[in-house]
């Protein structure tokens, strides 16, 4: 198996190193994620510069958080879902809800749960979504700006679950609390 490596900001190439650098100013360390994308600058500055995008959306937060998770969740990438389980934490989730995320129940807030349930119909559905969960999108108070943004944050997440699993990316010392098994593993 092919062996990745994981840079950081003194051992990243010269161009990848400005945006690693900002990636530990802004989460305090640098997740191995942004290290994996680090071996191409370009790569590197794409997840940085959709990752900046998706923050200035029409999204809370919160609500930015859910769909990294439902992404990822839906997606089965192990690495992702530590990582956003410790973000959503630390973002004052509730254990509750938290758990609703990773394990496909239902989040106490209707709008929130609302906003999971259609992130997984339109990864799940890889954008064949059915008219009905559109519908319920909306009458959530979700806009037509809130889908396309949506989609940003979608291929953000997208982008990010397809390296660590091509990888096989351990998770973060920082995530180790967080770690998940999908629950399809568990019945194959």
């Amino acid at each position: 198996m092919a062996k990745f490596e994981v840079f950081d900001e003194k051992s990243a190439p010269l161009a990848s190193r400005d945006p690693l650098n900002a990636i530990a100013k802004k989460a305090g360390f640098i997740p191995k994620i942004f290290g994996l994308f680090a071996a191409s600058p370009v790569a590197v500055d794409a997840l940085v510069t959709i990752s900046t995008a998706f923050q200035a959306s029409a999204f809370t937060a919160r609500e930015r958080e859910i769909i990294s998770m439902a992404t990822s969740v839906e997606n089965q990438c192990t690495y992702c879902v530590a990582g956003h389980s410790a973000f959503a934490h630390a973002a004052g989730f509730s254990d509750d809800d938290l758990y609703a995320m990773r394990d496909g129940g239902r989040l106490s807030d209707p709008r929130e749960d609302a906003l999971y349930k259609f992130v997984c119909e339109v990864v799940g559905g890889q954008g064949d979504v059915p008219p009905a969960a559109l519908k319920e999108f909306f009458a959530a108070g979700f806009s037509e700006p809130h889908l396309f943004d949506l989609l940003i944050g979608v291929a953000e997440k997208t982008m990010t679950n397809f390296v660590s699993k091509i990888t096989r990316l351990n998770i973060d010392e920082q995530f180790a609390r967080f770690a998940w098994t999908p629950p399809k593993a568990d019945a194959a």
